[in-house]
């Protein structure tokens, strides 16, 4: 959520963007689960060049999808709750809990 304010205040549009495109990743991956019929809705909506970018998106990180990658997340996950992240990798889903009340507030 962090990176996300940082990047919102950026004078580059680029950066700004990578900020929004951030929540955007973790809203869609998070209403997948939670409802994937508005999913759909909401994925269908989207630009065309938006898509694109998921698309290319997904396309890089499932080069690293395979037997490691569990390993990989509990190692992550460990250090994490070492470094005072309690919650481990699970503080990743709260990224849009913590968007949604700074967007409320702030409204």
């Amino acid at each position: 959520f962090l990176a996300y304010l940082i990047a919102s205040q950026s004078d580059d549009p680029f950066v700004r963007y990578s900020g929004n495109m951030l929540v955007l990743i973790h809203g869609l991956n998070n209403l997948s689960v939670i409802d994937s019929d508005q999913y759909v809705i909401l994925y269908e909506s989207l630009d065309q060049g938006i898509k694109l970018d998921l698309e290319a998106h997904r396309n890089h990180w499932a080069k690293y999808d395979g037997p490691l990658d569990e390993v990989q997340d509990q190692i992550n996950d460990q250090f994490l709750k070492l470094n005072g992240q309690d919650e481990g990798i699970k503080s990743y889903t709260q990224m849009i809990e913590l968007y949604l009340a700074w967007t409320l507030k702030n409204i």
